[in-house]
């Protein structure tokens, strides 16, 4: 666990940029999206920093790279989501979740939620119609009999389990499956075994960025665009000093949060 570097993403002050980087300057306000984020001071490869967007603060601005990378490679980029889509975002109360409402809602798309009961209501204030239950496997019945069997086009799961099952019953006849999840994810041959006729997308967000950094540096700044016109916006989040980190992650495990939680040092 020791060598574990926490943090996969920030935002702060550029203090020093090395010889051949070209686009930013000291002084600038940016957001990385890079390992080992939980330090006063982060060195990161320049082609996973862009300009923070301007009409969002630090704090704000801290959890966007990740969340959103993720749900924009995710759903954009690999399901190709398109206006009149029928998309299942599961866990749609947490960070990646609430990036794929904003880009699925952007896209025109139609949205089928699922998260704890808590946190249904603030999922039905986003315009969300359609919110069922993250901790039963009954959204699979709900989904099916909302679309007259039809199912969706676009599942995009973190869940485990039963619920890969039940994700894959409610996508539609050459649906696209994307898989984020880290626990008990299924091979592409197990996903060919149960439902041939989908698109099975399992990725993870280090892997791709090590793989094609000049995707990583187009998606960031696509992302920037969409925040400066309005079109996204800064996650709900729940913001803890660095002094309280210990705090920070237990009210994370409790799953008490809606969005993010980020923390903060004095500086900022």
């Amino acid at each position: 666990a020791q060598d574990v570097p926490l943090g996969f993403e920030c935002a702060g002050t550029v203090i020093a940029v090395g010889p051949d980087v070209k686009d930013l300057k000291l002084g600038d306000q940016v957001i990385a999206n890079t390992e080992g984020s939980f330090a006063s001071y982060v060195t990161v490869d320049s082609a996973l920093v862009s300009r923070k967007p301007a009409n969002i603060p630090f704090e704000a601005a801290a959890g966007i790279p990740t969340a959103f990378l993720t749900a924009y490679y995710g759903i954009n980029e690999l399901a190709d989501l398109k206006a009149g889509d029928k998309i299942l975002i599961q866990s749609a109360a947490g960070g990646v979740g609430q990036a794929a409402v904003q880009l699925a809602q952007a896209a025109g798309a139609e949205i089928y939620a699922t998260a704890s009961p808590a946190k249904w209501n603030a999922l039905k204030a986003q315009g969300i119609k359609h919110v069922m239950n993250s901790r039963t496997l009954d959204f699979a019945d709900e989904i099916l009999r909302l679309t007259d069997n039809q199912g969706v086009d676009v599942v995009l799961n973190s869940l485990n389990g039963d619920f890969i099952n039940k994700s894959f019953d409610v996508l539609s006849k050459g649906g696209r499956f994307v898989e984020i999840g880290k626990i008990g994810v299924w091979s592409q041959e197990q996903a060919a075994e149960y439902r041939a006729d989908a698109v099975y997308l399992p990725f993870d967000l280090g892997e791709v960025t090590g793989e094609d950094l000049g995707l990583m540096t187009r998606m960031l700044s696509e992302l920037v665009q969409q925040f400066e016109n309005g079109v996204l916006h800064a996650l709900p989040q729940t913001t803890f000093p660095i002094e309280q980190v210990a705090n920070a992650y237990r009210y994370m495990q409790q799953t008490k949060h809606i969005g993010k939680v980020v923390l903060t040092y004095k500086d900022i």
